[in-house]
């Protein structure tokens, strides 16, 4: 997705600022850093580089962000890519379909590129929940995020209501529930927002 002039763009100012690349130049192979830089973009996770002096080449290794969930805020008027790590990297169309999940987040405000749509503690409870859904055996019509309650909420084709709590791993929670007979055991709700709990109706 990257083009090389692009990745060319991002390098430049971190060679040149580096401790040789001021008087060696950008071209210069003792301008350049060897080993990864990290984060060095929005769309980029990481970039190696890998110096050959024998044969005086560089060589530039890119690894780009994986698009893994689309982010809306502003009640989907504005919608962005994040990785896994829950980063912002890249605008995103408000698509249709079960392939990618989708995100309504009740803050107003556009996000900016770089930053996390959750708090680092958090984060990985949020992954794991996007990760792992489907094994409920249940269809996701709408996925919503309540910051303030710290809440990722599903509502489903079945007409069922799934709430995650944030604050700690609810994940764990779903093989618990991934074999029960949604129409009988819970018809409105099943909420895990409470540690090693579920409450349902």
């Amino acid at each position: 997705m990257v083009s090389q002039e692009e990745i060319f763009r991002i390098l430049r100012p971190i060679i040149i600022g580096g401790a040789f690349g001021g008087i060696a130049g950008f071209e210069n192979i003792l301008a350049w850093p060897g080993g990864i830089i990290a984060d060095p973009s929005s769309e980029i996770s990481e970039i190696m580089i890998r110096k050959n002096w024998f044969k005086k080449t560089v060589s530039i290794q890119v690894s780009e962000r994986e698009r893994f969930a689309i982010w809306c805020v502003n009640s989907g008027e504005k919608c962005y890519w994040i990785d896994r790590r829950g980063i912002v990297f890249a605008e995103a169309p408000l698509t249709e379909g079960s392939l990618v999940s989708i995100v309504f987040d009740s803050r107003e405000g556009n996000l900016f590129f770089g930053s996390r749509v959750e708090e680092d503690r958090f984060s990985d409870n949020l992954i794991l929940i996007l990760e792992n859904f489907s094994q409920t055996n249940l269809t996701a019509k709408k996925i919503t995020f309540d910051l303030q309650k710290q809440e990722l909420s599903f509502s489903t084709e079945e007409g069922l209501a799934v709430i995650f709590g944030l604050r700690y791993d609810s994940a764990k929670s779903i093989p618990l529930i991934k074999d029960w007979d949604y129409g009988s055991k819970a018809k409105k709700y099943i909420d895990l927002t409470v540690e090693n709990r579920i409450l349902y109706q």
